[in-house]
């Protein structure tokens, strides 16, 4: 809502989660909910170098996009990360971000460079209230929750939960602007229905003034949260959420575990999955590009904040999972026929699907949210999408945009559907069936995803250690 520049730039992305948090019972006593962001210098107290978790691919970044974070490693004989200073490395969306120190080089034709999106938003940011006071690198807002426990209905994906005065900020406000980027009204699309309703207020929110009945200073997200209904679209969330962490990168807590469901000091209001031109389900994906470095980071980030270990030492194997459905519709009927499966059901802990994507080379599966587990493969694995079910570029494009190779069905004459499909409402349609698949067809694409997978010198990377590893035990 506000931004103020003392020594340095900051970006913010707002949002905030409306839904569900207001039914706690711990909460419904309060009249006024502030949400505060006041900038903490990284070195107040001595940085928390434990807390960073970043991978350790990303540090470098990390340290080179907050210099005043490296200097206090420089100094801090506590620091485990000193040989990840001065290293030349950039994300991609900085400014003076040169090809040769850049993150990743995604194959595109023309001329491209990853994470522009990234940079296309962190250019977009515009200051649309102006502080009446000075606040170094701080922003604030008031909100007020108050009507809403009147309320009987639940509020997800409304776009009425707040009115005007119920949101706002001691701040000269730029109505023309905000009435500008308040066009798009959706519930999900973008945050005008709240936004629009940004008023002036006289009083200052401040900890312990009189608008304030509740102050947190933890930093939190608070999101606009997508369809609940399976991994796809959770990863919605979760993708842009990390995406919006690298929008507000010139905040040293920007990649912060100190985080809470409903009230922070720093206020992050994500990037959503379907507003226009978003990422996943509106994401402008140029013909012919593929690998891009902002999605590698996201499957490496998540991978080492949930602790899941990475392949590192080969067996000589190439190991094949196949993701069995047990679903009504989209089932492969002879399964038992073509390989032996393994199940990822809710009854398998979500660690344990992880650690099996990390020792997965070819990922098969029908059209379906389970293939989302392509985000966390190995960068040389395949994910054979046995048949897209007349959906042929969900999964496609987002195989291009991990980096990983795409397999799916090539002769309609090798399956055969159950039925035409039983749409509840629309009739036939190739999602509301189960298919029966030629087992020499389905060889023939098994050997393209291992043949792909030999030759990549990720795998073979490990084979090699696995060849040092037996030398050692030898000698």
């Amino acid at each position: 809502a506000s931004e103020r520049q003392c020594g340095g730039r900051l970006n913010s992305v707002w949002s905030y989660r409306l839904t569900q948090l207001l039914y706690n019972t711990k909460m419904k006593h309060y009249r006024t909910w502030v949400f505060v962001l006041l900038w903490a210098a990284a070195g107040t107290g001595g940085y928390q170098w434990d807390a960073l978790q970043l991978h350790p691919q990303h540090l470098a970044f990390f340290f080179n996009n907050n210099p005043q974070v490296a200097e206090e490693c420089r100094r801090s004989a506590s620091c485990p990360y000193k040989m990840h200073l001065d290293r030349p490395a950039c994300w991609g969306y900085e400014d003076d971000c040169t090809t040769d120190r850049a993150y990743s080089h995604p194959s595109c034709p023309g001329d491209a460079r990853d994470f522009g999106y990234i940079k296309e938003k962190r250019q977009q940011l515009q200051v649309i209230c102006e502080p009446q006071r000075e606040f170094c690198r701080g922003r604030n807002i008031y909100i007020d929750f108050r009507p809403l426990k009147h309320r009987k209905e639940v509020v997800h994906y409304h776009m009425d939960v707040l009115d005007s005065g119920q949101i706002g900020g001691h701040c000269r406000l730029n109505k023309n602007l905000l009435a500008r980027q308040a066009v798009q009204i959706s519930p999900l699309q973008s945050w005008a229905p709240e936004l629009r309703h940004f008023t002036e207020q006289e009083d200052t929110v401040a900890a312990g003034g009189r608008m304030c009945d509740l102050w947190v200073d933890t930093p939190t997200f608070i999101m606009k949260i997508d369809a609940t209904v399976n991994l796809y679209h959770h990863f919605c969330d979760f993708f842009n959420l990390y995406a919006s962490q690298h929008v507000n990168n010139t905040d040293s807590s920007a990649f912060s575990r100190d985080t809470q469901r409903v009230c922070f000091k720093e206020v992050v209001l994500p990037l959503l999955p379907r507003m226009v031109f978003g990422l996943y389900y509106n994401t402008p994906i140029i013909w012919g590009c593929e690998n891009s470095g902002l999605f590698h980071a996201f499957s490496h980030h998540l991978i080492h904040r949930l602790h899941i270990p990475e392949r590192t030492v080969g067996d000589g194997k190439i190991h094949v999972t196949f993701l069995s459905r047990e679903t009504e519709f989209r089932r492969v009927l002879n399964e038992a026929e073509l390989i032996e499966a393994v199940d990822y059901s809710h009854e398998m802990d979500f660690h344990q699907q992880l650690r099996q994507d990390q020792w997965t080379d070819v990922f098969i599966g029908m059209h379906g949210a389970g293939l989302t587990h392509l985000l966390f493969l190995p960068d040389w694995a395949v994910v054979l999408e046995l048949y897209n079910c007349g959906d042929p570029n969900c999964f496609k494009d987002l195989a291009r945009l991990r980096g990983i190779k795409y397999l799916t069905w090539q002769d309609p004459a090798k399956l055969t559907p159950q039925d035409k499909g039983r749409h509840p409402t629309e009739g036939a349609h190739e999602k509301f069936t189960n298919y029966w698949f030629d087992r020499e067809e389905f060889v023939r694409l098994m050997q393209e995803a291992a043949e792909h997978v030999r030759e990549h010198r990720g795998w073979r990377n490990l084979q090699e250690q696995l060849n040092k590893s037996q030398q050692r035990e030898e000698l």
